[in-house]
């Protein structure tokens, strides 16, 4: 049955999903923003049953309610899950009906439980005697529960930074990997891990490994650096990040494995790339790169299935975001040109042509974030104005024109979107809007911006 999804400090825009969550819950990738630098390490991850919104991070307040690491939001207050836990949560996720969190703790529910622990609505309980050290990744895999990181010992045995719990006790899987794991993702009956280990079950195995449910495999060889993001095709799995061979062939930054072998897509690009989006089989890339395929294609490109195409003339810098809006791509990222004209930081590609949002200067700083509400495409980041209206750090695209979001203006950065439940939230650096304390989160009902409780803080 599929039933697990995670949020955590691993995520990018594109994730290999492993299961589903319970009905109705749902995860966004904001969540993952609030755990970069510049939110304070405020909150780092974050779940929903699909009916209340669960935080984890590294505060031990939230609203005017102690709670430690880890709280509910109940649609109009915080509350905390008992006593919490002693240290930052990490990660979290479901896993038959209860909510999972991992991190850096010791303690949940003032019990001893090692790194890994679960709340079942009412309290606290471990997986046996959980790990000594770090938990950065979870997923499920044939049933059972895998969590990943920097530990090297699961339930008091030996299990270098993977292991397998079956309802009862931990197990290794096999002999593990010799480096961290940021990532766990299943394809084609699989679980694959990814992260900066060199080494999978003593096998000299590079950066991404496979478990077939006895060993430890290379993925046609592995890839000979960092992934940065991994995306499910209708054909593969997609990876992405500071490699430039899989399997010992020149991939260049991107490559697919289709369960056999690896396939280069093309030459690929002549950078990072550091987010990817699929849309009805086509594959988006962004990053830090200039050329796609051998030939021209500033920091974002479309690959068909068979060749890299720029998107135009594309942009002039980097591209950080990707989204869906009305049937065209909208991007964002520190751009100031697309397709040759003037289009600060924001724009659109409608598959010929390069649109700017609004009329003359379009945004005046970078975009890190947007989202599809209310039939409007939001953009989020460290602007001040959008086209001749002044929209401090969020404004919304009707299609003709740039609007604020409400009459307020933010005091400060907007680093994150996330839809839920037909309302709107933002997380950044801010803490007031208007005169509105809202401390880091607040909430867009589709008419006027309410705090979340006081807000998250105490990091």
């Amino acid at each position: 049955m599929q039933r697990f999804l995670t949020a955590g400090i691993g995520l990018t825009l594109c994730l290999v999903a492993a299961v589903a969550p319970p009905a109705g819950a749902q995860g966004g990738s904001w969540w993952d923003g609030f755990g970069w630098p510049g939110m304070s390490e405020a909150v780092y991850a974050i779940a929903s049953d699909g009916t209340e919104l669960y935080a984890g991070g590294g505060f031990d307040q939230a609203g005017q309610t102690s709670a430690s690491h880890v709280a509910r939001w109940d649609g109009s207050e915080w509350h905390p899950l008992g006593e919490g836990v002693n240290s930052s949560v990490l990660v979290m996720g479901w896993y038959e009906g209860d909510l999972i969190a991992g991190g850096w703790f010791t303690e949940a529910g003032g019990t001893p439980i090692d790194r890994i622990a679960r709340w079942d609505g009412e309290s606290w309980s471990g997986f046996g005697s959980g790990m000594n050290g770090r938990v950065t990744a979870l997923t499920e895999y044939n049933g059972d529960l895998v969590a990943a990181g920097d530990f090297q010992q699961a339930g008091g045995v030996s299990a270098y930074r993977v292991a397998r719990w079956d309802g009862n006790e931990w197990h290794p899987l096999g002999g593990g990997l010799n480096n961290t794991v940021y990532a766990l993702g299943v394809y084609g009956g699989e679980l694959y891990a990814g992260g900066k280990f060199t080494t999978a079950g003593g096998h000299s195995i590079s950066y991404l490994a496979k478990w077939d449910g006895s060993d430890w495999g290379p993925v046609g060889g592995g890839v000979n650096h960092w992934v940065y993001s991994l995306c499910v095709s209708s054909d593969g799995l997609v990876a992405g990040g500071f490699f430039n061979q899989a399997g010992g062939e020149t991939v260049n930054y991107v490559a697919k494995w289709d369960g056999i072998m690896w396939h280069g897509l093309g030459a690929g690009t002549n950078g990072t790339v550091k987010v990817l989006f699929e849309d009805k089989g086509h594959i988006f890339a962004g990053g830090f790169f200039t050329e796609a395929g051998g030939a021209a294609a500033p920091y974002i490109a479309e690959w068909d299935g068979v060749s890299w195409t720029p998107l135009g003339n594309s942009t002039n810098e980097s591209v950080w975001a990707l989204a869906m809006h009305e049937g065209e791509l909208a991007v964002g990222g520190s751009f100031t040109l697309a397709g040759g004209n003037g289009a600060s930081f924001i724009a659109s590609w409608d598959g010929l042509d390069w649109n700017a949002l609004g009329e003359g200067a379009g945004l005046d700083g970078p975009v890190k974030a947007m989202a599809h509400y209310g039939g409007k495409l939001i953009a989020a980041g460290g602007f001040h104005m959008a086209g001749d209206v002044q929209c401090e750090y969020i404004a919304a695209w009707n299609g003709t024109s740039w609007e604020p979001l409400g009459d307020e203006a933010f005091d400060n950065e907007v680093l994150g979107l996330f839809v839920y439940d037909g309302d709107l939230y933002a997380g950044g650096l801010f803490t007031h809007i208007g005169d509105l304390s809202v401390n880091h989160v607040a909430r867009w009902t589709g008419y006027s911006w309410q705090p979340l409780g006081e807000g998250v803080g105490g990091c």
